[in-house]
């Protein structure tokens, strides 16, 4: 025993340092406040599209109802400022960070080109279309995804907190209401079309054709 009680003594600082370089878990990166802020903001989005959106855009020719979506990605540039040390903090992943601003990059382009295409009417406006709504609701989920598995505290976004809990809601919102007009195909533009071609042939019947002067 006499002999034990110092082997065990002389065992402890290898153990405590064995210890100290395993390494530490990750913290825990559920962000209820955060999770509340941007649950409610896609319920607002959600309410504000339903409510005054979309009733508009579907009263609208869909080539001019798909500009006014396209224009809001126009914006994603923004998404840029998650590279920007001082935006976001030092220790976010620069991974991470690289792969969303650029993916938003991506995005603004498509989108301006998208914003062309369809004001000149471009025989392939809506394949154009079609790929910013596809690469654009891939790149905001693929976000939200190395959001929760790869940062570890959502403050390290600093500023740029707003992108989640905000923007990427409105901008996914505008993604679904480009693919119900897009899934819709010339229905919008047929009914707008007819509209108005009843309206002449009604405005006809009544007053005559009009007389060149």
């Amino acid at each position: 025993m006499k002999l034990l009680f110092p082997l065990l003594m002389s065992m402890l600082p290898a153990a405590s340092v064995a210890q100290s370089q395993l390494p530490s878990p990750q913290p825990n990166n559920f962000n209820l406040p955060f999770v509340l802020s941007v649950i409610g903001a896609f319920i607002a989005s959600f309410v504000v599209a339903k409510l005054y959106v979309w009733p508009t855009l579907r009263s609208l020719p869909r080539y001019n109802a798909l500009r006014i979506l396209a224009s809001l990605h126009a914006f994603r540039f923004l998404g840029m400022n998650v590279v920007v040390i001082g935006f976001v903090s030092p220790a976010l992943s620069s991974a991470v960070g690289d792969q969303i601003a650029w993916g938003d990059f991506v995005a603004a382009v498509l989108a301006l080109f998208s914003i062309a295409a369809l004001t000149w009417r471009w025989a392939f406006a809506i394949p154009i279309v079609w790929i910013l709504n596809l690469w654009g609701t891939a790149d905001l989920l693929n976000a939200y995804y190395k959001g929760v598995t790869q940062v570890a505290d959502v403050g390290l976004f600093g500023a740029a907190i707003y992108i989640p809990a905000l923007f990427v809601p409105i901008l996914l919102t505008a993604h679904v209401l480009a693919f119900m007009l897009l899934l819709k195909r010339g229905d919008v533009v047929e009914q707008y079309g007819n509209s108005q071609s009843l309206k002449d042939l009604s405005h006809e019947f009544q007053h005559g054709p009009h007389e060149t002067r």
